[in-house]
């Protein structure tokens, strides 16, 4: 599958996936299918929770906590891991609505991406696993099915090596109330983001992380998820977490499956239910034709990627203080803060997913010390570039561009201010004409799903919004502000970056530059864990708890 072309079912899925990506598309002249208004009445709460299962509280850690200081995969470490790459950071108060703000960012801070946890030991009543779904309103584990210690080991090199697996899911629903069919893209783009913070946060402390090839069909039964629901949970993706990276090759990552069909057997607590997250639905049927078109009926036949790539990572202080930037400043950046942003797109430190050079990065400089204003492919030596001119406008200039670091180059495909054009293609967002830079991630796109199958769209949307991430990190880590902007003209943002066939398709935009000031004043995230609730932004961001009400009366 991954190296011939797909035929029969996966032919025509990989043809819905084309049409719904078409379907999905904005243009300012064309409304996208999405709901022309929204009903406050049912606006998803961002927070589930599992009602009566036992929690495993996580410590909260003080401020001055800083990198590396546990190495042990227990309550305490898997604790910082969550803390640093998925956890609340603070509350922002608008009016009379409080939005809890996560380290990990999301469109419109709508969060469909939801962590389940498969873990040994981390509870003293004997030896044994479980499965626990991990809630950031709370910073605690619920546990949801217990899992025999023997059958534990059994699963694999890694749970036998002291290791743990995060699954990833989404509610597609959660951003479907306000984007309509352009939400499976989203909810994609959000779980890249995610599985880069949970691999930015791991190495802090030595750790890594690592893709686990597995269908939909295992996955959904470790995990105990799925369904064509508006709130059902669909599955994204598995990740190891290894505390020592030496321990594990990459090549021994894949789980015995008739431990996972034995997992996906064991009692289910009935009592045991995911809280709603909205009072009413509208369905979207183009959602579930994509969810079923990019499932994944089996592991697919690829070469192992590369061992793991030891970097410095970024501080506590940078993975906690990233902020999505609404306004930019005013004024230019130096050339090598700049250099040191795009270096990220490289970097080792979040990359989590093995493909690669399946993303092509183009970058709109607007204001960059020493920079001409322009159009540029970023490019490394390993870049073959008569494939793209292949597929781009043939009038591109293709000269030298600044130099530098970490073996990237710039190349000037077209000289000119573009801000304007940005702020216009990106849905008339002034962030991309008012940034400093602005990132195109443009995927192979009809030469990936001819390939590799339907189901590599929503992959090529987790590798976007991996890049994504790290791209948040090293603006924090510089000093500046960015932004991800996944609501553009398609189409435009094709022409804007010379495109001109579908080979190739631009599915994020990153803005990067100085940051204005709209930095929200931020109520702790966690001194008042137990006395409330989530509820949704319209009524507040959050309610006293039901403990707390009885308490009160």
């Amino acid at each position: 599958m991954s190296r011939a072309a797909v035929t029969g079912p996966s032919c025509r899925a990989a043809a819905l996936v084309r049409e719904h990506h078409e379907k999905s598309s904005l243009d300012p002249a064309q409304p996208a299918s999405a709901p022309q208004r929204f009903h406050r009445g049912s606006e998803p709460i961002p927070f589930r929770r599992y009602e009566g299962a036992p929690t495993v509280p996580f410590p909260i850690p003080s401020d001055s906590a800083e990198d590396g200081s546990t190495a042990a995969l227990d309550v305490s470490g898997l604790g910082r891991l969550f803390w640093n790459a998925l956890a609340l950071v603070g509350w922002k108060r608008v009016a009379n609505a409080a939005f809890g703000m996560r380290v990990v960012p999301s469109a419109g801070n709508l969060h469909p991406t939801e962590c389940h946890l498969l873990a040994a030991d981390l509870e003293t009543d004997g030896p044994s696993a479980a499965l626990y779904h991990y809630s950031p309103f709370d910073h605690a584990l619920e546990r949801r099915r217990v899992i025999p210690i023997t059958l534990w080991r059994q699963l694999g090199a890694v749970t036998r090596a002291g290791g743990v697996l995060v699954g990833l899911t989404t509610i597609p629903w959660r951003c479907a109330w306000k984007y309509g069919e352009r939400a499976f893209r989203l909810c994609h783009l959000d779980a890249g983001h995610a599985a880069a913070a949970l691999r930015a946060s791991a190495a802090l402390f030595g750790w890594r992380v690592d893709y686990i090839e597995v269908s939909d069909l295992a996955l959904e039964g470790l995990l105990g998820v799925g369904g064509d629901e508006p709130e059902d949970e669909q599955v994204v993706c598995l990740l190891a977490v290894m505390p020592k990276p030496d321990r594990v090759a990459i090549s021994d990552l894949r789980l015995d499956d008739s431990s996972i069909r034995a997992i996906a057997d064991l009692p289910v607590d009935e009592h045991l239910r995911p809280t709603a997250v909205s009072q009413r639905h509208r369905r979207w049927p183009g959602l579930v034709e994509m969810a079923r078109a990019t499932r994944r009926d089996a592991a697919a036949d690829m070469e192992p990627p590369a061992e793991h790539e030891a970097a410095e990572p970024w501080p506590v202080s940078v993975l906690r203080r990233r902020r999505s930037c609404n306004v930019f400043a005013d004024g230019e950046i130096d050339a090598e803060s700049a250099g040191s942003v795009l270096a990220a797109v490289r970097s080792p430190i979040g990359r989590v997913f093995p493909w690669r050079g399946e993303i092509v990065s183009l970058v709109l400089v607007h204001r960059v010390e020493g920079w001409a204003p322009g159009l540029y492919l970023l490019t490394t030596d390993e870049t073959p570039l008569e494939p793209l001119r292949a597929t781009m406008r043939q009038e591109l200039a293709w000269s030298a561009g600044p130099e530098l670091d970490a073996g990237q180059h710039l190349v000037l495909l077209a000289p000119g201010d573009a801000r304007r054009a940005a702020t216009f293609v990106a849905g008339e967002q002034d962030a991309a004409g008012s940034s400093a830079l602005t990132v195109v991630m443009v995927a192979r796109f009809s030469s990936v799903l001819t390939t590799a199958g339907a189901w590599a769209y929503r992959r090529l949307h987790w590798q976007a919004g991996e890049i994504g991430h790290r791209l948040y990190l090293a603006a924090e880590a510089a000093g500046l502000g960015a932004t991800g902007l996944s609501g553009f003209y398609d189409r435009h943002a094709s022409t804007l970056v010379g495109l001109r066939d579908d080979d190739l398709q631009a599915l994020y935009l990153f803005a990067v530059g100085l940051r204005g000031d709209d930095d929200p004043v931020l109520e702790a995230a966690y001194s008042r864990r137990g006395e409330v609730e989530p509820s949704p932004p319209s009524r507040g961001g959050w309610v006293p708890s039901k403990s707390a009400r009885k308490v009160s009366r």
